[in-house]
């Protein structure tokens, strides 16, 4: 029987690791709505923390969507799409659309303002789990 081999590790800048550390406690403790973002130009680091939310929430047997905006279009238009597709508490929802053009950069700033604008308690409590993580690049790298 040939065996699987595991994947190598992924390690990240030292600021990048003091990120994981904080999204790693906030998803370890949280039982309710939070909502945190990941912007970074990194790729590699975004991805790197995205399988390691992906584990934390597969080691809590909870949910963990993965949604991927093909144009920005489909961005500043997502908050229709977290409705249906988000996960049931204790998952979590990562957003990944980690493009710098400024097409994506106006995408992220109508998707945020359109989160802004839906901040009712009733919306949290009936879709969120602990963390919905979105990926962007175009700012500082983690």
């Amino acid at each position: 029987m040939a065996s699987r081999a595991e994947p190598e590790p992924r390690f990240l800048s030292p600021a990048g690791e003091r990120a994981w550390t904080w999204l790693r406690r906030h998803l370890d403790l949280a039982n309710g709505f939070w909502l945190g973002f990941v912007f970074t130009a990194d790729q590699y680091a975004e991805r790197t923390l995205r399988e390691r939310a992906r584990g934390n929430r597969r080691l809590h047997v909870a949910p963990f969507v993965v949604l991927e905006p093909g144009t920005p279009g489909e961005l500043a238009d997502l908050l229709g799409v977290l409705d249906e597709r988000a996960a049931d508490p204790p998952g979590c929802t990562w957003v990944a659309a980690p493009r710098s053009d400024p097409d994506w950069v106006e995408a992220w700033a109508r998707f945020l303002r359109s989160l802004n604008h839906r901040r009712e308690p009733a919306w949290p409590a009936r879709r969120a789990g602990p963390g919905r993580v979105a990926g962007c690049q175009g700012a500082r790298p983690a």
